[in-house]
């Protein structure tokens, strides 16, 4: 399977290793996987490719500290184009971890990280991407059948007063006869979390906690039950500890 990658660094340096890097790890590859890699001095010349195509890539590797413009906010401007691509940042300042929660970072590497490193942590976002497609669910709705990725569902709760279910996406609501039990486990099991008995919300979705309102990251705002807010918090807090 073929991989797009695009690593934006403005140190030429840094560019070089990367290229040798992925040189030595497409050689050690099964002939059917192969990485192919563009790379970007400027980090508006990699936007402007999302502005004309909204998801040329799989992966990106994004320094933090780029010439024109901050890495985290180049990484908020292509989740604009491209929800589901998987950022890595290169950095030497850890301090922006936790600011970098807002774009759903799948982790962090040194500046000065050696090839061991890189492979392990290339092969390891590989495997992430390989078992996020196959995460698929089929609805029914109004007798027609709909696919859905669990990574593009913001929420799923229960309609009050019925035996249906509601399914919130960013390209659109589902409305489906199913009992949210049926389905909780599978949920909880892919990175949603449960903010009341009849709500469930994914936290790739998660934008902050206030008292104990959630709110996404589109601005929807969800009520959560005021007993779990700490559950929730410390929920978040784990999901944070993995993506870093």
């Amino acid at each position: 399977m073929k991989y797009l990658i695009a690593c934006c660094d403005d140190d030429s340096e840094a560019l070089e290793q990367l290229k040798e890097f992925f040189a030595e790890l497409n050689l050690s590859m099964r002939s059917e996987d192969v990485y192919e890699v563009d790379y970007c001095l400027m980090g508006r010349e990699l936007l402007k490719r999302y502005e004309s195509d909204s998801t040329p890539y799989d992966m990106l590797i994004l320094d933090l500290e780029l010439g024109d413009c901050h890495g985290l906010e180049l990484a908020r401007e292509i989740r604009r184009y491209d929800r589901e691509v998987l950022v890595m940042f290169l950095t030497g300042y850890p301090q922006y971890m936790k600011e970098s929660f807002q774009v759903r970072p799948f982790s962090f590497m040194e500046k000065n990280v050696t090839y061991r490193e890189f492979s392990q942590e290339i092969k390891r976002a590989t495997r992430h991407m390989e078992e996020d497609k196959n995460h698929f669910w089929l609805i029914c709705e109004k007798e027609e059948e709909h696919v859905l990725r669990l990574n593009e569902i913001m929420y799923v709760d229960k309609i009050k007063d019925t035996n249906m279910i509601r399914i919130v996406t960013d390209r659109g609501v589902f409305e489906v006869r199913k009992n949210l039990s049926h389905i909780r486990d599978i949920l909880l099991r892919n990175c949603f979390i449960s903010t009341s008995r009849s709500c469930l919300v994914n936290l790739k979705f998660f934008y902050k906690l206030e008292g104990n309102v959630v709110e996404l990251r589109n601005g929807m705002q969800l009520v959560a039950s005021k007993r779990r807010v700490e559950t929730i918090k410390k929920q978040i807090l784990e999901y944070v500890e993995v993506l870093v």
